[in-house]
Parts: structure tokens; sequence; C-alpha cells
């Protein structure tokens, strides 16, 4: 297998707004850490490539997805199957999706963005070399919290990391870690640019990785199906927040560095688009919701006039998406990759965690991981179970996104079509 891997500054150096916190006073204060698009290239010498890039952002938008792929597929010979998109879902980093009331999004920043992404390709392509596949995973427990604190809460202990290193024990090229957890460690008071947690663990797996002399490899930290989990707690200091990314690393750093290289060195890639059904409503739906959140809700929350301005957002954008004849249902893109006999799906929406369990039950495959936030940017997509129980994901939360929520059963949905793609991929 063929493994190229490269990282683009992606930090910008003029004001933007931060996305991600409704309270948090905007502009942008300066940065505490430097934010990265990281790219690993794969070509498993059968015809079958993958391209995987993964930026220090909240979410990605539609737009510049479709741009990127259109891109790769000129430049780069690349179907737009085998890209990948993804963001760390740092709540830290420059607005670039429509988040109302929670960060204007920067023009001038997506162009450097989709500038970076596009010189981390190219790069990742020209420097691909021979590589052996390593993988391992670890349980984290004690860390991640269900922030719900619901009946039904969940997490998910597991880290997974893949290592590509230069053939017969060389040197590692790229490394792909990953953990279900908010990057919000550093709380809404945090106005400065930084990975939050993700950046500590990216650091300290590279540092567990090189060996005297050589060059650190890169690094791509990748979030799970994290909806409803958080951190211990935020507001959290730059080093406590370092420190629990450090202790995503530890997780499987000696594991990764003893294993053995995985036989069979191919790579498959699937796609589907499944269409979730989501809770519509017409015009005089869409009014009288509104007028109820606004006299009911608005002035019980933390955040009465950000949600008051999110909740006439949403009026006037559903309406006329209503006007429109759309918003019966929402396109999910699900990808299925296999790495070996490792199984990564990616979904572009903030999952609930127990999806990943849910789909390694469903397939019998262990030794699976989930990517959220990837190749598009969809809220929250419950289990069927946290309806009833209520909260922020369920209640408030699609109107900042500007969208009418899942209807119930829809993450189930979503899961029985990504096992259908797992099991396609090892035909």
């Amino acid at each position: 297998m063929n493994v190229g891997a490269a990282q683009a500054d992606i930090t910008p150096n003029f004001e933007v707004e931060l996305s991600g916190f409704a309270l948090r006073q905007q502009p942008c204060a300066g940065v505490l850490d430097p934010i990265y698009a990281k790219c690993l290239y794969l070509d498993d010498e059968h015809g079958v490539r993958l391209l995987w890039i993964v930026a220090d952002v909240l979410a990605l938008e539609p737009a510049l997805v479709s741009a990127f792929r259109e891109w790769a597929a000129a430049e780069l010979g690349l179907p737009g199957e085998q890209v990948m998109l993804a963001a760390t879902h740092t709540h830290n980093g420059p607005a670039v999706i429509e988040l109302s009331a929670a960060g204007q999004r920067s023009e001038r920043y997506l162009a450097l963005l989709r500038e970076r992404m596009q010189q981390a390709a190219r790069d990742a392509v020209a420097n691909a070399r021979p590589c052996d596949l390593v993988a391992a995973s670890g349980s984290l427990p004690d860390l991640a919290i269900d922030r719900r604190n619901k009946p039904t809460k969940h997490m998910d202990p597991t880290v997974w990391s893949l290592g590509f290193r230069e053939r017969n024990g060389g040197p590692f090229v790229a490394a792909v870690l990953n953990f279900a957890m908010h990057p919000v460690a550093l709380g809404h008071t945090e106005r400065r640019i930084s990975p939050d947690w993700c950046g500590g663990a990216s650091a300290s797996l590279a540092q567990a990785l090189t060996g005297d002399g050589q060059q650190a490899p890169i690094v791509i930290v990748t979030n799970g199906a994290c909806g409803n989990i958080n951190p211990p707690f935020h507001g959290a200091s730059r080093e406590q927040v370092f420190d629990w990314g450090k202790r995503v690393a530890d997780a499987v750093s000696g594991s990764l560095m003893s294993a053995q290289p995985l036989p069979d060195p191919k790579v498959a890639v699937r796609s589907a688009t499944v269409a979730m059904p989501l809770d519509w409503h017409d015009a005089a739906g869409i009014d009288a919701l509104a007028d109820r959140m606004i006299s009911e809700v608005a002035s019980k929350s933390v955040w009465p006039e950000q949600f008051t301005r999110a909740v006439n957002a949403w009026r006037t954008s559903l309406t006329e998406l209503v006007a429109r004849g759309g918003g019966r249902a929402q396109d999910i893109e699900l990808q299925a990759m296999r790495i070996c006999d490792v199984h990564i799906v990616a979904a572009n929406g903030e999952i609930f965690s127990r999806f990943t369990d849910d789909l390694r039950r469903a397939t019998g495959k262990t030794n699976l991981f989930v990517v959220g936030y990837a190749n598009n940017a969809y809220g929250y997509i419950p289990t069927r179970e946290a309806y009833a129980e209520g909260g922020y994901e369920v209640e408030t939360a699609h109107y900042f996104y500007n969208s009418f929520r899942p209807k119930p059963g829809g993450l189930e949905l979503l899961c029985e079509r990504a096992a259908d793609l797992v099991r396609s991929s090892d035909r």
C-alpha cells in the first residue's frame, strides 16, 4: 500500500468569528494554538485510492465539499466516493458554516481553507510511499461523559488508531486516532483559536511514534459519534485540555508501536445517500412553533437573545424552504471504508454515541469505528428513545442549525443502511 500524508496550517491571520457557542463574545481574540487541515492518501496498488482530510473546524458546508470533490476529480483523478472530508468539531475554530447566533461565517476564511486543503492533498499524493498498516484499540471508560444524564445515557469508551509506517519496521509516516468526545473543553469564555483536546491527542501520539532522529508522523484526529458526549467539564485550562488529549493518545500509543503489520493491504470504499425523514411543518405550523419557542422557551434559557434570533432565522428560512416544496427529508451521506480488516463509517451529523455500538452489533464487526462531522453539516441525530427524554439535542438545537429535526427513528434508519454498506465493502 502506498501512503502519503501532509498537513497545512489553517490558522487565519485576519479577523474571524468562532463557531460553536451562542454565548461566546465575538470576534476571535487571538490564537491559543494553531489549527490544521491534515491529509492522508492511500493507494492500495489494486486501483482503489482514498483521500481523507480532517480540518480543525466545527463542520463543513456542502458547497465546500462538492467543490473540493470536483477539484480532486479534475486534478487528482479521484472519484467523489474516494474523497472524505471531515471536521474535528472543535468549538474554537473559525466559523465556516451557517450556525445561527453562534459565529458569522467568513468567506475570506473559506477561501483560505479551500486553498490549504488542496495544497495538503497535492503534497500527500506527491509523497506517497510503500507502507505497512498497523492497528490498535484501547479503552478509556473514565474520561468522556454523557452530558444528557438521562435514563438512556451511553458513551463509547473505545479509542481506535491506525498507523502507517514504512516497510520493515521503518518510521511512522501517518496515524489516525478516533475517539468520541465533543471538543468543547475550553468553554465559551475562551475566545482564542484552538483545536481543543484533539490538538493534545495529535501532538502526544506524534511524539510517542517518533523515534530518535526521525521526522514526526502526521497524526489525524477524528471524532466519533459524540452527539451526546462531552469531556468532564467546560472551561478547562489549556494544560488540562491537552492532558485529556494525551490520555486519548496514551490509550493506544504503546499497542500501536508494537502492533504487527496487517495482511492483505487493500482498500474498499462504498457510499450511499439516505433520505432521512424530518419532522416537517407547513408555514402555519412553522409560525406557531416559532412563536411558542420564543414565548415559552427563550426567556427561560441561558441565551434568550441568541435563541430568539435563531428561532426567527429558522422561521424565515424554513418557510422559504417549504414554499419551494422542500423540508420533508434530509440527505445524509454515509461512507463505509475498509482498510485491510478495519472498518470505518463516516456520516454527516451529530450522531448519538449508541450508533457505533448498534452498528458493531448489526455487522458483527468489533474492528469498526465511526467518523462524525464528515462531508456535510447537519445537526443532531438522536436515538429514538431520546425524543421522550427531551433535552437540548432534541428540543432546541435544530433551531440553531436552521433545519427541521429528524423524525424519531432517523438514527436507527442510518444504522441499517450503514450496516448494509459495511457488509458490501467485504465483497
